[in-house]
């Protein structure tokens, strides 16, 4: 019998409320095969081919899009995104006619991608994959699609209240510091990868963990690796010197993510990168008066240029600006200018790289 597909079970449930379909690679029975029900090679659910289709995305007025394939019960529909190592697909499950996203690999990447999610697939604010269907040369991981991210809301709505961006915000530095508590760095955390999954925009999680590393020692957090958003890398990884810690890095990123939710526009927005970098070394930017004393409080407590002085990630959640009760002058729209940029430069994380 020749095996088409490797479809990974759990052995157990590890959160009732987050279905998380994982093995480890040292369970004894970690997988099924499955026989080919199609004999004359066509794509069918059940992966006619004995290995699944190399999907070629093709061009069409500058946006990619790839023929529908079938993946077990998923269908396979146009490409969202694309990386080096990883395609995103927008798919569906034939059964429960449910919307999904679908991220495409390689097997020599996939269990790179798959550790950050394993490591820490007991933190609830993460947005693990429900479903993952192996074959002989690619992992497809299924996670939920997300309802709106934070920068599509933000944009929209040109700033948040402070009483809004406090539910928001202390949400996601509650999955940061336990995702740094459990030995897990994000390394590039920003507006794009924090998400609603509910309609009433109640919960936000954290996605796109392909960047994150697990750290072989929780307290060890030093390394080498520089990468992600301009507008959302901290001093020290724009430092001539080699190596810095990735933990306050984390947290340089959450100030510039508060900042913009209650402003409206990044703390270090330059249309030209070397001056854009310059400020950022720097630790050059201005915090509107017309933030509460507490919130500006918290921002220049993040984004300090030197990250010995940040709070941390458990220090941030018990800053005085989230006991502080919610006021008729904290909850109104001061009518910011809706400038959050959409999809520049600024958002791209192939402007910044320095280990290449």
């Amino acid at each position: 019998m020749s095996e088409s597909e490797v479809r990974h079970r759990p052995q157990s449930v590890l959160h009732t409320q987050r279905p998380f379909l994982l093995i480890k690679q040292d369970d004894p029975n970690p997988s099924r095969t499955r026989q080919d029900s199609s004999s004359d090679g066509s794509l069918s659910p059940n992966l006619g081919p004995t290995t699944p289709p190399a999907l070629s995305p093709r061009t069409s007025g500058g946006q990619l899009v790839s023929t529908p394939c079938c993946i077990e019960e998923f269908i396979l529909q146009e490409v969202i995104d694309s990386t080096a190592l990883i395609q995103v697909y927008r798919a569906v499950n034939v059964k429960t006619f449910e919307f999904v996203i679908c991220k495409v690999m390689s097997l020599d990447v996939y269990p790179r991608v798959l550790s950050p999610y394993y490591h820490i697939s007991h933190v609830p604010g993460v947005l693990c994959p429900q479903h993952i269907i192996t074959g002989p040369c690619k992992a497809y991981m299924f996670f939920p699609r997300p309802l709106l991210d934070l920068h599509a809301y933000v944009r929209s709505a040109g700033r948040l209240s402070e009483c809004e961006a406090r539910r928001v915000f202390h949400q996601i530095v509650t999955t940061v510091a336990s995702c740094h508590d459990s030995g897990l760095v994000l390394m590039d955390i920003k507006l794009k990868k924090c998400v609603f999954t509910d309609s009433t925009r109640s919960v936000i999680q954290l996605t796109g963990l392909e960047d994150s590393c697990v750290l072989d020692d929780p307290s060890d957090d030093v390394t080498q690796d520089k990468h992600g958003c301009p507008a959302y890398v901290s001093p020290e990884m724009l430092s001539p010197v080699s190596s810095y810690s990735a933990k306050p890095s984390d947290l340089w990123s959450l100030g510039v993510i508060l900042y913009t939710m209650l402003v409206g526009r990044y703390p270090f927005q330059e249309s030209d990168p070397l001056t854009l970098f310059t400020r950022i070394s720097t630790g050059r930017y201005t915090v509107p008066e017309t933030l509460s004393a507490r919130a500006r409080c918290l921002i220049r407590s993040l984004l300090k240029r030197d990250p010995r002085d940040r709070l941390t990630a458990r220090e941030t959640l018990e800053h005085p600006w989230f006991r502080f009760t919610s006021s008729s002058d904290e909850c109104e729209d001061r009518g910011a200018d809706q400038i959050v940029p959409d999809s520049l430069w600024l958002d791209s994380d192939e402007w910044f790289d320095m280990a290449s």
